[in-house]
């Protein structure tokens, strides 16, 4: 019985001192126990909250914005500028919505209202303090615009490379006039990171980005690939026929919808 509980070949040797005295067996208990025992399991850790800037994947996304206005901006002419960190700024009447990657040039931004010494010219603005701004005049240089994105009337469009296309309706001109982008004579008074405000003939729109691909439903249904292959798509996953194969579709950092690293830069 003695060599039963000890357990291991050695259980023998330990029969006759356990019979004699009862506490060498309890001290041998106490040794197997301690070699032999297994600790007990950790419990599961509750999971981190995730945050409202969060997506699906819990990726937080790398564009943020803020808004600028007081002290001299009132000195800046409306125009999409590039700040020296970095940033994008669109200024509408006095106000400046900024864009940018990250989080620490937002630190700068929110001073704004200490910034002296704006020196304006028809293409920099140069400050005493924190940098200099110059102003953007291509579309293309609009790099916060790229992405996919929806209005008012759940009609979605695909931004890249400066060129703007509906799915509906196909590609529609997107130029920057006054400083400002224009598209069929709607003009933007601030970019966003999520957003972008629109205004024509004192009508106001705003269009919001698409960063879920199972939000665009507009790219479901069965398609062909320009080199034969047939695929369809459902619920943000694209699968194809032969060879049969399942890929996840995507939007990285809220910009162009995603497969297998080739970015659509138009959908129709």
């Amino acid at each position: 019985d003695a060599g039963a509980r000890s357990g291991g070949g050695s259980s023998g040797s330990l029969g006759s001192a356990e019979a004699a005295d009862p506490r060498v067996a309890r001290f041998f208990e106490a040794i197997r126990d301690l070699v032999f025992s297994v600790p007990p399991a950790k419990p599961p850790g509750r999971a981190r909250p995730r945050s409202a800037s969060e997506g699906k994947s819990g990726r937080r996304s790398a564009l943020g914005d803020a808004t600028v206005s007081g002290g001299e901006m009132s000195k800046v002419p409306n125009g999409i500028w590039r700040c020296s960190d970095g940033y994008v700024c669109t200024v509408h009447e006095g106000v400046g919505t900024c864009v940018g990657m990250g989080a620490a040039w937002k630190a700068e931004v929110a001073r704004a209202s200490e910034w002296r010494g704006a020196s304006v010219t028809g293409s920099s603005v140069v400050w005493e303090g924190p940098a200099e701004w110059t102003r953007l005049t291509s579309v293309r240089e609009v790099e916060p615009l790229a992405g996919v994105w929806r209005n008012r009337e759940g009609a979605a469009c695909v931004i890249a490379d400066g060129q703007c296309t509906f799915v509906s309706k196909g590609p529609v001109p997107l130029s920057l006039k006054a400083g400002l982008l224009d598209l069929n004579g709607w003009t933007s008074t601030a970019i966003g990171a999520k957003s972008i405000w629109w205004r024509k003939a004192g009508k106001t729109m705003d269009w919001q980005r698409i960063c879920d691909a199972q939000e665009l439903h507009e790219s479901q249904g069965a398609w062909a690939t320009s080199d034969g292959r047939c695929c369809s798509v459902r619920d943000g996953r694209c699968s194809f026929v032969e060879p049969p194969s399942d890929v996840t579709l995507s939007i990285p950092d809220g910009g162009l919808l995603t497969l297998n690293g080739w970015r659509a830069v138009s959908i129709r």
